[in-house]
């Protein structure tokens, strides 16, 4: 069996009957990437040499099992009804001629698995209800070609029409200047209330709470994260150790796609720090769900690390 490390793109081959009927996590040579892997069997394929005489049968009868088993798509004759495979050109129960029919309709020749036949089979009330729900497609399609020309064209071609706006309208940038004002505030006050503060680094952090409050808008992953990582580090390196800006660096880190590992130890510290301080416990929750995701990423699946982060969310919901 080939597997590729998702990674790396490292290609490996290994004995299918080695893995799990559940899968399994292996970690990568190359790049020492953990990631998981189902069980698919290798096909084995079947021996149809020298195929054997079924015992009472006569020849005819065993090659028209075969034909069955192979995986040839059936026909009924429109003669004589008899189920039969489409491999041959005359019916084998009354010798009807398949190819002279098959030329008089252009070739097209309907299986008993067609979706007319399919239908045919069906009792009047199950017709009604498959009709119905013809129908209701259609009038959905049609409706969905109406709203594409009547709103998507123009869309497409510039010609797009604005909502109105009055005086007691919330737009999207008074709502996101609200939010960074009130993220603001608080990041602000609960270090105030509970942080280390020094005044060595006091306005320091006071600038990068503003830049993550900013940040958490989504709008400057890339650009403003990295800003953040190397203020935080510089206050951290200064002798600062608040749980919330530990918190806040591993946080950046695994959301701009940085070092996991790196964010894993720098949060897991930050849990550890916020249960022995007083900030409220909503952050200890905060915390410990960021530490189960960075698990996650990292292809972690034991219970022995999971099973004492979910309950200490439990706890704290509690």
């Amino acid at each position: 069996m080939e597997i590729k490390c998702d990674k790396c793109n490292s290609i490996y081959n290994i004995n299918s009957s080695k893995i799990p009927v559940k899968g399994a996590y292996v970690k990568c040579k190359k790049c020492q990437n953990r990631f998981f892997i189902q069980n698919k069997p290798e096909k084995v394929e079947k021996n149809t040499e020298g195929a054997k005489k079924a015992p009472g049968k006569n020849i005819h009868e065993q090659n028209q099992e075969n034909e069955f088993s192979s995986g040839v798509k059936d026909i009924v004759c429109p003669k004589c009804s008899r189920r039969q495979p489409d491999i041959h050109d005359k019916c084998f129960n009354c010798g009807f001629d398949y190819k002279h029919s098959k030329s008089k309709s252009n070739g097209k020749f309907f299986s008993s698995n067609s979706i007319v036949d399919k239908f045919s089979e069906l009792s009047p009330k199950k017709k009604v209800v498959a009709s119905s729900g013809i129908l209701s497609i259609g009038v959905v399609c049609l409706a969905g070609l109406y709203l594409l020309v009547s709103i998507g064209l123009p869309w497409l071609s510039g010609e797009r029409r604005s909502i109105p706006v009055n005086e007691d309208s919330y737009t999207q940038t008074q709502y996101n200047q609200a939010f960074v004002a009130w993220l603001k505030k608080n990041l602000w006050q609960d270090y105030q209330d509970f942080g280390h503060q020094s005044p060595q680094w006091d306005s320091k952090v006071k600038k990068v709470l503003d830049k993550y409050a900013m940040y958490r808008l989504g709008y400057y992953d890339d650009e403003l994260g990295y800003d953040i990582q190397s203020d935080l580090q510089n206050i951290i390196n200064s002798g600062c150790n608040d749980p919330r800006l530990f918190y806040i660096l591993g946080n950046v880190l695994f959301r701009n796609g940085g070092d996991i590992q790196r964010a894993e130890a720098i949060v897991s510290t930050s849990l550890s720090y916020l249960e022995q301080s007083a900030y409220p416990a909503f952050y200890k929750y905060f915390a410990a769900n960021k530490l189960i995701r960075i698990y996650e990423k990292n292809g972690y699946d034991d219970n022995e690390l999971l099973d004492p982060l979910y309950e200490k969310k439990c706890d704290i919901l509690l």
